[in-house]
């Protein structure tokens, strides 16, 4: 138990150096495309009938690759997250009768790091990204979407 502590930890030590490294080009990169994806968004739905069908094409073709390049930031920056607390699964079926006060000690500070801060990366140190930040920001696009097609900006 104790090795496997102790490997988890370098990895979480590993996560957090590159974090240090990326969570600016995340954060740029989230709320650059964001904000786009929300004016295409406007752009499509106020201007309906001004628009040709080349200005249609162009401004899907830049909606699909703002979407596609968050979500597969997101994705992988959640799988990060995922993989980092997946340990939690298997502790909890470890047999405790015939461990040594040592070994219950491991396992107990495994736990709290499992069960303590997100481990994964994080737009500004903020959020981390998992994959209930994934869903809601999609969420909040489609809401933003329904609204101008409900009120026909």
């Amino acid at each position: 138990m104790k090795d496997i502590r102790l490997k988890h930890l370098q990895l979480c030590k590993a996560v957090a150096i590159l974090e240090q490294d990326t969570k600016y080009l995340i954060s740029v990169n989230f709320c650059t495309n964001i904000f786009l994806i929300c004016f295409i968004l406007y752009q499509i739905v106020a201007t309906n009938s001004t628009i040709s069908l080349m200005g249609y094409i162009t401004f899907s073709f830049w909606l699909v690759m703002n979407f596609s390049f968050i979500s597969s930031l997101s994705i992988t920056a959640a799988q990060v997250n995922e993989q980092a607390h997946s340990p939690l699964d298997y502790i909890f079926d470890v047999e405790m009768d015939d461990m040594s006060r040592s070994e219950a000690l491991q396992l107990q500070l495994f736990l709290s790091k499992l069960n303590g801060p997100a481990i994964g990366f994080t737009v500004m140190g903020l959020i981390t990204i998992t994959k209930e930040l994934i869903l809601t920001l999609t969420g909040v696009v489609l809401t933003y979407f329904f609204l101008l097609l409900q009120f026909n900006i």
